[in-house]
């Protein structure tokens, strides 16, 4: 059975608005004055402060057995650009920042910022070496942009950690923490994937609609839905091409070979999914895995076939299978019909009452209801019921 599992996370984005007063004011205007002109700000300055505020970071931040920060080239880079082209940058909108840097890096997950203006070198140093947000453990990287304004000097300095953009082989590295784009609301979300779990389906938590299905196969390794499908064939002389007997010839093998065999009994684990490859030549599986080997060989034999899983009345959860055969839908039970007849093709309409499907699949695309559970239990196929999400 499929044991849907998924924690999703906001991005946690800090906001730290340090809008620091000059020196005169700092000091009650009794330390020294502003130059009549902003030091010179080539490249080699802006280095070398960057140079400057990163040490004095780290060297603060291993007194706290905390790990050094590193730059963020492309971040720096970026922030740089956007500081440079505002007409006040003294008074830039954080929250602008932040939106500007998560549309550009989706993966800036944890995200601080500090705005500070001063008259020299070693006040705007100070005041951002003072920033409480840099001993902080979540952040990796640090980016510093720094331009003239008037007379001061205005830095604007980011924390920054970025996460891995979600990929199948990613989660066999481990799991951990990813960034992924809803292909339904095509925002960008954060996601928490723990590799202990064998099966998962990955929602997103602004539409809140599902658009993956994962689990694992038999050597460990995570894989989607359809990629469990070989192109196996089971070769069949008894029946016409394209008609129900064709199916039940097909279905009669896959019955007649494999025996219901639980995860638990074969694996030791409470959900493992098999190739439909190696299903037939163990001749065992539990319901997907059957299901899985049964629509392999339906579609290699020219039909429209899909596995669904979601919920039987009598069983709990539950796989099976689902064919078009000349227009008319029909349920095929893999694992506990024995010696099926023509009579045991039930259509949908029929087993609607005891059959509930949440998520189809086939060997190109994944599909999710988008319609009330009355209406996709009576119809596999329809495109506007089901939402498909195809291979990339």
């Amino acid at each position: 059975m499929l044991k849907p599992f998924v924690t999703l996370g906001a991005a946690l984005i800090v906001a730290v608005f340090t809008l620091a007063a000059s020196i005169q004011a700092k000091l009650g205007g009794k330390g020294l004055p502003f130059s009549n002109s902003t030091p010179a700000m080539d490249q080699e300055f802006r280095d070398s402060f960057r140079r400057d505020f990163l040490m004095h970071t780290n060297i603060m931040r291993n007194e706290f057995t905390v790990a050094s920060l590193k730059n963020d080239p492309e971040i720096e880079a970026f922030i740089t650009q956007m500081v440079a082209t505002d007409e006040n940058p003294e008074n830039i909108d954080l929250h602008t920042v932040f939106d500007a840097l998560q549309q550009e890096f989706p993966g800036a997950q944890y995200l601080a910022a500090n705005l500070v203006s001063a008259g020299t070198r070693e006040s705007l140093l100070e005041q951002l070496s003072a920033w409480d947000e840099l001993a902080h453990p979540e952040f990796h990287e640090v980016s510093t942009a720094l331009v003239p304004a008037g007379r001061k000097l205005v830095a604007m300095s980011v924390l920054s950690r970025r996460i891995p953009q979600f990929s199948v082989e990613a989660a066999n590295n481990g799991g951990g923490r990813f960034f992924n784009r809803c292909p339904h609301c095509k925002s960008v979300h954060a996601l928490d994937l723990d590799r202990k779990n064998k099966t998962l389906i990955l929602s997103c938590p602004d539409c809140e609609r599902p658009y993956d299905v994962l689990a694992a196969d038999s050597q460990g390794n995570m894989r989607r839905a359809y990629d469990f499908f070989t192109g196996f064939e089971i070769p069949s002389e008894t029946a016409v091409s394209g008609s129900k007997e064709a199916v039940l010839a097909l279905w009669r093998q896959v019955a007649d070979r494999c025996t219901y065999e639980h995860d638990q009994t074969n694996f030791n684990e409470s959900e493992v999914w098999k190739l439909s490859d190696d299903t037939w030549r163990e001749k065992m599986g539990d319901c997907e895995d059957t299901s899985i080997l049964l629509v392999d060989a339906l579609i290699t034999a020219g039909f429209n076939a899909r596995v669904a899983i979601g919920w039987n009345g009598n069983i709990g959860q539950h796989a099976w299978v689902v064919v078009d055969i000349e227009g008319e839908q029909f349920v095929i039970e893999s694992t506990i019909q024995e010696n099926p007849t023509l009579e045991d093709m039930v259509p949908v309409h029929e087993a609607s009452p005891f059959y509930r499907p949440e998520q189809l699949f086939d060997r190109e695309s994944l599909y999710f209801q988008n319609a009330s559970p009355e209406h996709v239990s009576s119809d596999y196929f329809g495109d506007q019921l089901w939402t498909q999400v195809s291979k990339s």
